[in-house]
């Protein structure tokens, strides 16, 4: 199997050091390849993960990947991915889209081709909120996903894209919702939303907030739980702790290195893939809704 690495920032180096090691592990990899728009970038890349320099998308297409990795700035992932999907198969980071139509589009491009369009949701793969989507008597749902931001913010989109599509989604997973009315705060900063508070009222029947924060002095990834019967409980995902009642406690895992695996076995018709561009669709329906400050949503 080829796979190939679209972009050589963070991200993507990330992903190319999860995929060395596997290629290290398994024999499922032949050969891994990486570009980027800054070329010495990709090259020094290419070095440093024992991957092969792609000079330009006809590399790529020269290349014949079975998987490509997209992993370059937020706004870049649908154009690259209506590119490549005649290409391979394809796992990008979130969001793979922002706007449903594009969703669409490139789940009937997936249908025609034959090839996966996986959406690299890292939280799918938690622990911790594996045992959310266990729970099977939610009453309400508390997050706070608060950090500051030092980098570029357009590389990110907003807050919502960046932050809150984490919770939303793991939320909709966990609480298999058939209707979701939210209401939305957005705070503003230079022009991006930095902040975003999220009320969801999911199916008349479970409620959650979702704190969301590029401008915050503290640094929280928390889900305080109540249930229905049971004790309250805390998800904490910074510290990898909980005191839910019936969590096994587990190592800290590589959820990127997760990610890839369950990617290849995919692609290998080995596994399911644990995301769907279905998914995103759904995501993004909500998204679009906190985004104008509120709406009710049929999922």
């Amino acid at each position: 199997m080829k796979i190939a690495v679209v972009g050589a920032g963070r991200m993507g180096q990330l992903h190319l050091n999860a995929l060395s090691k596997i290629r290290a592990e398994d024999n499922y990899i032949s050969e891994i390849g990486v570009f980027d728009v800054l070329s010495d970038k990709a090259r020094e890349a290419a070095g440093k993960y024992g991957a092969v320099h792609l000079s330009s998308l006809d590399d790529i297409f020269s290349f014949k990947p079975d998987l490509t990795v997209i992993a370059t700035p937020s706004a870049t992932h649908y154009e690259l991915a209506s590119k490549l999907i005649d290409l391979s198969n394809l796992l990008i980071e979130k969001p793979v889209i922002t706007k449903v139509e594009d969703g669409v589009s490139l789940l009937n491009k997936s249908r025609e081709t034959g090839h996966l369009v996986i959406p690299a949701h890292i939280e799918r793969f938690n622990p911790l909120i594996e045992h959310l989507a266990k729970i099977g008597d939610l009453y309400h749902i508390d997050v706070k996903r608060l950090s500051k931001l030092d980098r570029d913010f357009s590389v990110y989109i907003n807050v919502v894209f960046d932050l809150i599509l984490h919770d939303i989604d793991a939320i909709v997973w966990a609480a298999k919702p058939t209707t979701i009315m939210l209401r939305s705060i957005n705070m503003e900063k230079g022009g991006f939303i930095v902040s975003s508070i999220v009320s969801l009222n999911i199916d008349n029947y479970i409620t959650a907030v979702i704190h969301a924060s590029w401008v915050s002095s503290v640094k929280v990834r928390q889900y305080n739980v109540i249930r229905n019967s049971g004790n309250p409980c805390i998800l904490d995902l910074l510290n990898n702790r909980t005191d839910c009642e019936g969590y096994e406690s587990k190592a800290i895992v590589d959820q990127l290195l997760m990610e890839d695996r369950n990617a290849i076995g995919a692609v290998r018709g080995t596994e399911k893939p644990r995301t769907t561009i279905e998914d995103a669709i759904r995501d993004q329906r909500v998204i679009d809704a906190v985004l104008r400050g509120g709406g009710s949503i049929a999922i």
